[in-house]
């Protein structure tokens, strides 16, 4: 009895790894989504720059974000404030300004390769892009993807420099 009492606790805890791996295997692949989607965001930013599409003033917020900067909130820029739909680039290249395409963006469907007509939108993700000051010709990027999986909020967040100058 007390063998049997002891195997019990035993395939009880076996089952709740198995719970535990099954919940992280759910979540994995939308988390994989939101930290690919924060480090494009962060690259074409980047490349604009790079590329002259944009000027220094125009890397800021529409208006200064409300919080969130551990320097000067930035405003007079073309990115839109707040959380925004994950849709896809304007013209420009860039993501969450005014041009952004009303396009959402999508995700492989069950056949793994995107393109085509079984493609997921990801309706369940939003992007929010703050820039702040830290000194002159230095700004600090905070790119954060909110998605809610299994009933849950969740959010990745990724921070970069950005410089004035090529």
């Amino acid at each position: 009895m007390i063998a049997m009492g002891i195997v019990m606790v035993g395939v009880l805890g076996l089952a709740q790894v198995y719970v535990l791996s099954i919940n992280n295997l759910m979540v994995s692949s939308d988390a994989l989504i939101a930290r690919e989607k924060a480090r494009a965001a962060l690259e074409v930013i980047h490349a604009a720059r790079d590329a002259d599409v944009v000027t220094w003033t125009q890397l800021s917020n529409v208006t200064a974000p409300p919080s969130g900067c551990s320097a000067t909130a930035v405003g007079g820029g073309i990115f839109l404030n707040g959380y925004q739909p994950l849709n896809q680039p304007g013209p420009d290249g860039l993501v969450n300004t005014a041009n952004a395409a009303p396009v959402m963006e999508k995700a492989p469907g069950p056949d793994g390769r995107l393109g085509t007509s079984d493609d997921i939108p990801l309706a369940n993700y939003q992007r929010d892009i703050r820039f702040c000051d830290l000194a002159t010709g230095l700004r600090e990027i905070t790119v954060t993807i909110k998605y809610t999986v299994a009933g849950r909020t969740q959010s990745f967040s990724l921070k970069s420099l950005i410089s004035q100058y090529n």
